[in-house]
């Protein structure tokens, strides 16, 4: 069921585009930029981005999501040590940091 919810919460996120015979995911940020996965993300900083997209949607709080972001940076793939995120990710997890913090006050307006 996780690789489920996983699956749905990249594709609302994400662009699927077909460039240079193959399929592409674009992120496009709400300040207007635009990022390709594939050529501006290393395959750590990918890992890293899908473990947090689960991050995004549970999160307790906002502390909670950046713990979990901080951790996720230190563990890097596959346990491999940690890894420098690039401005890319940094710029994509400030806003999925902020979408957290949307989901929550709408949640507790309720």
């Amino acid at each position: 069921f996780l690789e489920f919810l996983q699956e749905i919460i990249i594709m609302s996120y994400f662009n699927r585009t077909i460039m240079e015979g193959r399929e592409r995911m674009i992120i496009h940020l709400k300040n207007g930029k635009t990022y390709d996965t594939d050529r501006d993300l290393s395959p750590p900083e990918r890992h890293i981005l899908q473990k947090m997209f689960a991050w995004e949607w549970s999160a307790e709080s906002v502390e909670h999501f950046r713990k979990k972001r901080d951790e996720a940076v230190c563990v890097g793939w596959n346990g491999s040590g940690p890894v420098q995120a690039g401005s890319a990710l940094k710029s994509i997890m400030g806003e999925m940091e902020k979408k957290v913090k949307n989901r929550l006050c709408q949640r507790d307006a309720l």
